[in-house]
């Protein structure tokens, strides 16, 4: 399966939920999001220059990236269901994912980064960026059984 094939099934099959994917579909997926992530960059920074130049990111500020992500929502959350059905895994699994994935995306940063005592939302932020890069690991690295 090629690169193009490989997004062609992966948003064909976006409320697809049973079969399984393979590592080269998921890589390929990723790959494609972040080629995705940056256009929409320069789109958003050609919209709106000051959104990147003020050493902050702030998502309500990025127009394109929202409409990004509520579009590769369901057919990357029905990959990783698959993908995970291919290492014999319970699907539940991607709801955790998920849910880590949005808390890393939507947390604001700056205020992360600047706090000097770490409060409860600190370590909420902390674990699902740690669970967020297990999940990478897990749905990229693991063989298939």
């Amino acid at each position: 399966m090629n690169f193009w094939d490989s997004i062609k099934s992966s948003l064909y099959k976006y409320v697809e939920f049973t079969g399984r994917a393979s590592r080269r579909e998921f890589w390929y997926w990723v790959i494609f999001i972040n080629i995705l992530y940056m256009v929409t960059a320069v789109i958003d920074y050609s919209i709106n220059p000051t959104t990147y130049l003020d050493g902050g990111f702030s998502i309500d500020e990025s127009p394109t990236l929202i409409i990004l992500l509520i579009l590769i929502l369901l057919p990357g959350f029905s990959l990783s269901v698959r993908r995970l059905r291919d290492i014999n895994k319970s699907w539940l699994w991607a709801i955790l994912f998920l849910v880590a994935e949005c808390v890393v995306i939507f947390h604001n940063e700056e205020e992360f980064l600047e706090s000097v005592d770490f409060t409860m939302m600190d370590y909420f932020v902390t674990s699902s960026l740690v669970i967020w890069i297990w999940s990478i690991y897990w749905l990229g690295f693991k063989k298939s059984k």
